[in-house]
């Protein structure tokens, strides 16, 4: 079963986060994510727009990180029992 069904990805967004070291990087986890299933802006960009925004250099890797991680989860094939 693809993680993307219709218009849903299925990311444990909370839990990649934590695994990075801060729950306030789940909506970057989400970011990639989305961009992975609906690729509307490019990585490029994302990535450019982190390293403007983001002046500390562990919470830009943490961002870039997170991005990463939540696009490969998303296309990562769902896991049934």
């Amino acid at each position: 079963m693809d993680r993307v069904l219709g218009q849903t990805v299925l990311v444990p967004a909370t839990a990649i986060a934590m695994d990075l070291g801060s729950t306030r990087a789940a909506n970057v986890v989400l970011l990639g994510a989305l961009l992975a299933a609906r690729p509307l802006l490019s990585p490029e960009g994302v990535r450019a727009g982190l390293a403007e925004k983001v002046k500390d250099p562990e919470a830009r890797a943490r961002n870039e990180a997170a991005l990463e991680r939540g696009a490969r989860e998303a296309l990562q094939p769902v896991q049934t029992a």
